[in-house]
């Protein structure tokens, strides 16, 4: 069989055993792709990839006008992670069934990012305080269109002053700053802006001095905060002014603190010092307590005193309290120093007026001629510088037997209001006696009641001779026995007779430690109750520790809670205060008895009209 013995001829047949010419395809049939396709696309984004190859076109160069021959396509590579290195390769395959060639080309889309990211919320205007820090700087937001964002960074390009918008001071200036952002691919943008600092912020102050309320004579305070400013330095000043109170000492210093920075900022504070009079003047200098006698003019008298804050008015006023006679007071004169704000302190003098003089005889002649009319008749007259005298006497025989008769001895008293008295002695004649004279002893055998003149005669019953002694004396104490009285002469006995003449039976105290009439022998504190019986405690019912027992009491023994003065006596006393704190204040009167022993008219001394007395009753007959 003849025939196309090759292989890559057209007309190849393959049961031919003996050679026959052969026909090739034509070189130029090979299929063209149209248009020509590109080894490599370049796109911005992975998003830009194509994940199904694009369509392609190829035609027959041998067969023009014959539809486009099949293109069959495959991806042989991808890449969508791999940053600024992803890409997708594909393979076309044109095939000419007509000649059986085919045609093969590859294209490989790759991503090539060169844009860099796009900021936003760059700051414009920005304003901020000296004492900010860099996290007020501002910041800004970037992104990307296709990659990631991998640093944004800042950077201060200056720092300078606009002398034209603000102050000039430490505290204000212009920061120029640029933020750059770069993606992963090294693709950066930059942006810049200006940020403006102001000091608008006073100093800070500090341990500012606190109000306080002070005593006048207090110096005024110098103490002073301290001030510290975070952008500038800072001044501090002091102003003071005052506001009047209700006296002049009184007031209140208003004191400002104002602490200023060099920017012009201020900060200001204010204390408050009140000043208070509240002292009294001291008295320096007082007056004696006096003791002046009636006659005596009361002088005057003043205190000095001194104020540590004001001037002083010292000014005085008495009050009067009787005495126990018209002639008798005492002057309380409460001297007061009183300065501008109505403190005052005082001081009270004691004047006491007393009439201690007794009246002098302005006439008492010694020997006196009268008549029997005249036998109660004042034959003297006195006179007192303080008061009204008041005249008295009393009468005895001049020689106490019948060897005067017509004579009689006046004792003359004279007194004034107050109890002083002056005696005198005048021996009075009358020209009549026998008219009115007798024996005027009651206890006389011959009284004779009518006589107003005692002319000695009286008759005793014998008890004397004519010398004048006891007739019967049998213990020859002096005492006539018809005269003796018989009774205790032991002072310390409860039925002791001061004028007994013979000794009787005497009776003593049951208790020994006390006297007849129960008062104690020994009582040191004059309380009535005996030494032997005291019982120690504190007795104040207004204390703590009161003991209803106690009967003698130590002021140490005694614990207080309260305070005042708790003397009823008291001019000052409270009554709502149950420990008293010694501030009583008493108006004491001291009244002296004095007895003695032969008073016995208890005038509170031994004279004549006690001797008279005496004399009356002699030769009396006792039971």
């Amino acid at each position: 069989v003849q025939g196309c013995m090759d292989p890559i001829a057209l007309n190849y047949d393959a049961d031919a055993t003996l050679s026959d010419v052969c026909e090739y395809v034509p070189a130029n049939c090979i299929p063209q792709f149209d248009p020509a396709i590109q080894d490599t696309v370049a796109v911005a984004c992975v998003d830009d990839l194509p994940l199904e190859a694009p369509a392609q076109y190829a035609y027959d160069p041998c067969s023009p006008g014959e539809p486009a021959l099949d293109i069959l396509s495959s991806m042989l590579a991808i890449d969508t992670v791999t940053p600024c290195g992803q890409f997708v390769t594909y393979r076309y395959l044109a095939l000419n069934l007509t000649y059986g060639l085919i045609a093969s080309k590859e294209q490989t889309w790759m991503v090539m990012d060169t844009v860099g990211p796009m900021m936003s919320s760059v700051p414009e205007d920005l304003v901020i305080a000296c004492t900010d820090d860099s996290t007020a700087y501002g910041m800004v937001e970037a992104a990307d269109a296709c990659h990631d964002v991998f640093s944004i960074e800042y950077t201060i390009d200056s720092l300078y002053v606009d002398t034209l918008s603000m102050p000039v001071c430490p505290g204000n200036f212009l920061i120029a700053r640029t933020v750059t952002a770069t993606d992963v691919c090294g693709n950066a943008n930059a942006a810049s802006y200006v940020i403006t600092v102001r000091d608008t912020m006073g100093p800070a102050l500090g341990n500012i001095p606190m109000n306080d309320t002070l005593s006048c004579q207090m110096p005024i305070p110098v103490d002073l905060p301290i001030h510290q400013d975070a952008c500038s330095g800072s001044e501090l000043s002091v102003t003071t002014a005052e506001q009047p109170g209700l006296c002049p000492e009184s007031y209140t210093l208003i004191r400002t603190f104002v602490a200023e920075d060099q920017c012009g900022n201020a900060s200001a504070a204010i204390q408050e010092v009140t000043f208070i009079d509240t002292l009294a003047p001291a008295i320096l200098t007082t007056p004696d307590d006096l003791l002046l006698s009636c006659e005596e003019m009361v002088p005057d008298s003043a205190i000095t005193a001194g104020d540590d804050c004001s001037t002083i008015e010292i000014s005085a006023l008495d009050s009067i309290v009787s005495g126990i006679c018209p002639q008798e007071y005492t002057i309380l004169r409460t001297h007061t120093a009183l300065d501008a704000c109505g403190n005052g302190a005082t001081h009270v003098q004691s004047i006491a007026v007393v009439d201690t003089v007794a009246p002098e005889f302005s006439m008492l002649e010694a020997f006196v001629t009268a008549t029997c009319a005249e036998a109660d008749v004042v034959l003297a007259t006195a006179e007192d510088t303080c008061s009204v005298v008041t005249m008295a006497f009393s009468t005895f025989n001049a020689a106490g037997s019948a060897g005067m008769p017509g004579q009689q001895v006046r004792l003359y008293t004279a007194s004034d209001e107050c109890g002083n008295a002056a005696e005198g002695i005048q021996l009075v004649t009358f020209s009549n006696a026998g008219e009115c004279a007798g024996c005027m002893n009651e206890t006389a055998m011959n009284y004779d009641p009518t006589a107003v003149i005692d002319d000695g005669s009286c008759d005793f019953g014998g008890i004397y001779n004519e010398a004048g002694e006891c007739i019967l004396d049998e213990d020859e104490d002096g005492v006539c026995d018809q005269l003796e009285i018989s009774g205790c002469q032991d002072s310390v006995a409860c039925n002791y007779v001061s004028i007994a003449t013979e000794a009787g039976d005497c009776v003593y105290p049951e208790d020994p430690t006390r006297d007849c009439t129960g008062v104690c022998l020994n009582d040191e504190d004059g309380d009535g109750i005996c030494d032997e019986n005291e019982v120690e405690g504190c007795q104040d019912t207004n204390a703590c520790n009161f003991n209803l027992y106690a009967t003698d009491s130590d002021p140490g023994l005694c614990d207080y809670s309260c305070v005042g003065c708790t003397y009823s006596e008291a001019t000052n006393y409270d009554a709502g205060s149950t420990v008293d704190d010694g501030t009583c204040e008493f108006d004491l009167e001291e009244v002296v008895t004095t007895t003695c022993d032969g008073d016995a008219d208890g005038d509170g001394q031994v004279g004549i009209l006690d001797l008279l007395d005496v004399l009356d009753s002699f030769g009396t007959y006792c039971d």
